[in-house]
């Protein structure tokens, strides 16, 4: 089942929660504060769900470095 975003709501609350994140302390979240947060058992789960919404666009990774994702400037 999808959110009016066209999202899941897992994939919705990891968005939320990025988006969240960043706007409190100016920094990407790690996987393990992201797995933490969305409720899930495993970091893999968070990847898969990052990668997501990485390719639906919401969210940008910087290739390279740590902690680096961002909201996508049209969401």
């Amino acid at each position: 089942m999808t959110t009016r975003y066209g999202l899941t709501k897992k994939q919705l609350k990891t968005f939320k929660f990025i988006k969240s994140y960043l706007k409190k302390k100016n920094l990407s979240p790690s996987y393990e504060e992201i797995r933490k947060a969305v409720g899930l058992a495993s970091k893999s789960s968070i990847f898969n769900l990052v990668n997501q919404l990485i390719e639906r666009g919401y969210i940008i990774r910087l290739k390279g470095k740590n902690r680096s994702l961002s909201i996508n400037g049209d969401r």
